[in-house]
């Protein structure tokens, strides 16, 4: 693991809570709980987790606060708002803070490629994309920024 990492990743802070579907429940778990096998679940489609990468961050991240629970993002993580596909860095949804050496995620979810392509809502109702999306030249899809 490095100890910093480039903010154009899509990483996840920790503490960030995810929608999951676990024990015949529909519910938000923190990004930390989820490994191997998690049922992500987003509007009603679902997908499995095949790995999550943890890694040290320092940088900007893209924070939304609700009441106690606050998510994370960093900023060039691509997000659904308003029918289009921005980056969260483009949003007025977000407060951006500079971290130093916290935790976050990368999420890998089963199926790779164009034609599975998959979203997680993170709490709050925040539609984000996993990093196993390709389109067919193998570069990511292309974003309203």
């Amino acid at each position: 693991m490095s100890n910093s990492t480039n903010n154009q990743h899509l990483y996840i802070l920790e503490k960030s809570f995810i929608r999951v579907f676990e024990d015949n429940t529909d519910k938000y778990i923190s990004v930390e709980e989820i490994k191997k096998g998690t049922c992500i679940i987003e509007d009603n489609k679902s997908a499995f987790v095949e790995s999550i990468i943890k890694t040290k961050y320092t940088g900007p991240i893209c924070k939304k606060y609700y009441d106690n629970i606050s998510i994370g993002i960093t900023p060039y993580y691509p997000i659904y708002i308003n029918n289009n596909w921005i980056y969260a860095i483009n949003s007025n949804l977000f407060e951006i803070e500079n971290v130093k050496e916290v935790y976050v995620y990368s999420l890998f979810l089963e199926g790779y490629g164009y034609e599975n392509i998959h979203q997680i809502e993170l709490f709050g109702g925040i539609i984000a994309r996993t990093l196993n999306n390709e389109t067919n030249n193998n570069t990511y899809f292309n974003l309203n920024s």
